[in-house]
């Protein structure tokens, strides 16, 4: 039996004598493994570690995990002799969060559950083109406090090819961070830039309209943009259709809804457009698009997918 010695308090005047505590031996059948710090652990694997492992944190080959292997946060690979990283954007516990921020100087973030949904094997990427990623300040204020601002992390765009695919991924820089979500999308051809890859992205109708002079400004919900126009209610085709959905360029209808529709050429809007997808919160602030009619087009995008966890 394993004695430990202590020192208890007899009594108000502070006498003490001697206390034994029974501490079991632990059993014979569990290794103990050395522990390392998660700082050391991550060097570790940034420099070609296959195992080891930490407080909440351990490597397996070319993994980085976090709890366990249904979070991991980053992925290595070789390119040119040297070792370069994918990290895990998808959003899983505080915890983890707390342990992929520990990550973030090894490379880009992409949403590795988007990558899933689009049939993207890891080993398979190359990374084209990255952003680097960014801090904005954002206004917080309070009643004691109306200067109040917070920072915020802004992870930047990547532009990935696998197999003849150009995806690009990022997020929608222009939404609320708590509606904010990674998207990846297909590109229609070959990018060798982020900016060229947002481009390949805009309709023909919206980068010719947005190049005359004087043109007045688009907007934009998601992967749809709306282009103002001059049109009266009684120029466009009967009848309106109201609360609606936009459909999409090979007829399925979509989660964007619209509070009024007419069909011309196209799809024509006014009023309000709304996010309301069925499975998930929305990802997008509601769009005023007021009593003029816009027309409606879908960006390039040769497939979509979503984060299937909040990202940010």
């Amino acid at each position: 039996m394993a004695v430990k010695s202590g020192i208890c308090w007899g009594s108000a005047r502070g006498a003490t004598r001697p206390l034994r505590l029974y501490v079991p031996p632990p059993p014979k059948s569990v290794a103990v493994r050395p522990t390392k710090s998660q700082r050391k652990l991550i060097e570790q694997f940034e420099a070609g570690a296959y195992e080891g492992r930490a407080s909440h944190m351990f490597v397996e080959g070319d993994v980085l995990y976090s709890c366990g292997q249904e979070r991991p946060m980053a992925f290595r690979y070789r390119r040119d002799r040297a070792y370069k990283f994918l990290i895990n954007a998808d959003r899983y516990s505080v915890t983890t969060t707390c342990h992929q921020s520990q990550c973030f100087r090894l490379g880009p973030q992409v949403s590795f559950s988007a990558l899933a949904a689009a049939s993207v094997k890891l080993d398979r990427v190359r990374v084209v083109d990255a952003r680097p990623d960014t801090w904005r300040e954002t206004p917080a204020p309070v009643p004691w406090d109306p200067a109040r601002a917070w920072r915020e992390h802004l992870p930047g765009a990547v532009l990935l090819e696998t197999d003849g695919r150009y995806l690009l991924s990022s997020i929608d820089e222009d939404e609320h961070w708590s509606r904010r979500s990674y998207f990846l999308s297909q590109l229609p051809r070959k990018a060798s830039t982020v900016a060229e890859a947002f481009d390949c992205l805009v309709p023909d109708e919206v980068r010719s309209r947005r190049e005359k002079p004087g043109a007045r400004p688009y907007k934009r919900q998601g992967d749809w943009f709306f282009l103002p126009t001059g049109y009266e209610t009684r120029e466009l085709p009967r009848p309106s259709y109201k609360g609606v959905q936009l459909v999409d360029r090979v007829g399925e209808p979509t989660d964007h809804y619209v509070s009024e529709l007419r069909l011309n050429s196209g799809q024509c809007c006014r009023g309000t457009v709304r996010h309301r997808p069925k499975k998930r919160g929305s990802q997008h602030a509601m769009l005023t698009l007021g009593d003029i009619w816009h027309e409606v087009f879908q960006n390039t995008a040769v497939g979509s997918w979503n984060a299937d966890g909040r990202v940010g």
